[in-house]
């Protein structure tokens, strides 16, 4: 929600994906209106919420430090082609509570707006087992940075087999 001296404005996007055809469906919410609207999209394109999703679900194993995967954002209903996640290893994060966890640490590239300044990377840790749950996640923005931990997490699905999603 951005805010205003004038005037609240609120603005929300919904994207449903449809692969087989190339498109996303766009349900665009703006104050108490609503649109609807399509995009045409490319492979391996994911809005911000679903290319984290993806990019937990990468075989980490197969690539060396500083390698990098490619992957499409739909963001504010543009496809920002090439936006990369680069592996940067294995590490600790110790948590809130002074518990260490070992993690996987990526980078992804992040896109110059009105959050995010350009040039810019989200460092993102995930937990180095099957559940692969978000630890930490850190980021530089306009007004300083953030950090955010994971504080609790329940009903946990790790399975004796890795599953790992492949964007071709």
């Amino acid at each position: 929600k951005e805010s205003s001296a004038a005037s609240d404005v609120y603005k929300r996007q919904e994207y449903d994906f449809d692969y087989d055809r190339n498109l996303a469906y766009i349900l665009d919410f703006k104050n108490k209106e609503s649109k609807k609207d399509t995009l045409d999209i490319i492979n391996c394109s994911f809005d911000i919420m679903s290319s984290v999703y993806f990019s937990r679900a990468i075989n980490f194993g197969k690539y060396q430090k500083d390698d990098t995967i490619p992957l499409n954002i739909v963001l504010d209903k543009q496809v920002y082609e090439n936006i990369n996640i680069i592996y940067k290893g294995k590490n600790k994060v110790t948590n809130q509570n002074k518990k260490s966890i070992d993690c996987i640490h990526f980078q992804i590239n992040l896109i110059e707006g009105t959050i995010f300044k350009a040039n810019e990377t989200m460092d993102v840790f995930v937990s180095d087992d099957a559940n692969r749950i978000p630890i930490y996640v850190e980021a530089e923005i306009l007004v300083g940075s953030i950090g955010v931990y994971s504080v609790s997490y329940t009903h946990l699905r790790a399975h004796e087999t890795d599953s790992y999603l492949v964007c071709r």
